[in-house]
């Protein structure tokens, strides 16, 4: 897997779960305590994680697909 897909991968789940992230804490915080805030740090953690981790499964996949291929 070349450099640039990775990233473009890794920027792309990282703003799809950051903005998931925050609108789920904020509805969250909205229903059950009557004030909606959304919990960024949480958030964030929760976006690098999820993109490092789905960005990085299709190149180990790659990666052992190269390496059972018959020669």
């Amino acid at each position: 897997m070349k450099v640039k897909d990775f990233f473009i991968r890794f920027v792309i789940i990282f703003v799809l779960t950051l903005v998931t992230g925050s609108v789920v804490s904020y509805l969250y915080s909205l229903i059950a305590h009557g004030a909606g805030v959304a919990d960024w740090p949480s958030a964030f953690r929760l976006a690098i994680t999820f993109a490092f981790i789905l960005s990085v499964i299709p190149a180990m996949e790659e990666a052992r697909k190269k390496k059972e291929a018959p020669k």
